[in-house]
């Protein structure tokens, strides 16, 4: 407690209290408004998916699309969360400000002797609190409601999409291709499946003209399925001898959730960092894409608590004035520090590589943000 004084106080609840509660409602009024606008738009899929659901030609009433409209949109919550968590945090950070500039309770602090930089404090300590809610979100929560925010409407409605599996390896080695993929049933129509040796080899080619996912035995269920093994040349001749055997089923970690997260590359952050690295190892990912993908999550959340921490001496002023023109110049500056900032972490910069990529941002704006606090007028 003597290290850090201003832990505990009840002055210090307060603000962190009310910045905390100022970004509940301004999340939350934001996600409603991007539901509505989807809702609006594609209101009639939302119609025909509730009518699939009920089964039939049953008619859809009001309550059954909102109905709708909450069981997809609601576990999407999470993934908003991912996405604006800290530029939400920076908008209840001047709410929060506004409103006790407009209570005369900066005033009363400054008159107190309590510095800008300690109310800054109870801020960044709760968007602090907002990153570790973020690497839940993303390790536990985003996972777990993968194979819905994977999905489209289309497939809650019951007209499940299909499409081709080019070719996917899984954890073992073996590559998988398919004509087709349907992802709610686990199905896998003319699949072909090449095992490999530890030298990655060809050593056996499975067919079959269907595959069933089995969640208990974690594995593929072939129907009519055939594994052609390469033998040794026969003597007198320079062909190797190849013999079909009926094949029931063939283990694997690449089932139903793994191939719809890989058939988008946006679904990306829905995968936890362990599988990830289990990806890396298995030669699903590459070592590039590897560190960009872990190292930005890290990044990320350094940079939004750095572009929040630049933005908070705009609009903690030492003198009572309005706060239109602290939050027009906050505007000018944070809005191109962020799309820039952060656009270099979602892109893998080809001339810097991963890792000099993610760090430049961070390398940037953390001594931005420490001057920026430093220099604050209190």
């Amino acid at each position: 407690m003597g290290a850090f004084p201003w832990i505990g106080t009840r002055l210090d609840r307060h603000i962190a209290r009310r910045f905390l509660q100022d970004f509940i409602i301004l999340f939350l009024m934001l996600f409603a408004f991007a539901t509505l606008i989807d809702a609006v738009l594609r209101l009639e899929e939302f119609r025909a998916a509730a009518a699939a659901l009920m089964g039939g030609e049953a008619h859809a009433r009001w309550w059954h699309v909102l109905a709708t409209i909450g069981s997809f949109h609601g576990p999407r919550v999470f993934q908003f969360y991912q996405y604006l968590f800290g530029l939400v945090a920076v908008a209840a950070a001047g709410f929060t400000v506004a409103r006790m500039q407009k209570d005369r309770e900066l005033i009363a602090m400054l008159s107190a002797g309590i510095s800008l930089p300690r109310v800054a404090a109870p801020i960044l300590v709760g968007t602090a609190l907002l990153c570790g809610l973020q690497v839940v979100n993303q390790e536990v929560i985003l996972p777990v409601l993968s194979p819905h925010l994977a999905s489209d409407l289309k497939e809650i409605g019951g007209r499940n999409t299909k499409w081709a599996i080019p070719l996917e390896v899984d954890a073992r080695g073996n590559l998988f291709r398919a004509a087709s993929f349907d992802p709610s049933a686990g199905v896998l129509e003319r699949v072909v499946i090449y095992r490999r040796g530890p030298d990655g080899q060809l050593k056996q080619r499975i067919s079959a003209p269907r595959a069933r996912w089995s969640q208990a035995e974690q594995a593929w269920i072939l129907e009519g399925g055939v594994a052609d093994a390469r033998g040794a040349a026969a003597p007198g001749t320079a062909r190797e001898t190849t013999t079909a055997v009926p094949l029931a089923s063939i283990p694997s970690d690449l089932g139903p959730t793994a191939l719809s997260l890989r058939q988008s590359a946006l679904a990306a952050h829905l995968i936890p960092t362990m599988t990830l690295r289990q990806m890396r190892s298995a030669g699903s990912i590459g070592p590039v894409a590897y560190r960009h993908l872990v190292g930005s999550r890290i990044a990320v959340l350094v940079v939004n608590l750095a572009l929040l921490a630049i933005s908070l001496p705009f609009l903690l002023r030492r003198e009572p004035v309005g706060l239109l023109k602290p939050a027009i110049e906050s505007a000018a500056v944070m809005v191109p520090l962020g799309i820039l900032s952060l656009g270099a972490l979602a892109v893998p910069n080809p001339w810097l590589g991963p890792a000099v990529g993610l760090m430049l941002p961070v390398a940037v704006l953390v001594p931005l943000a420490a001057w920026r606090l430093a220099a604050m007028k209190t």
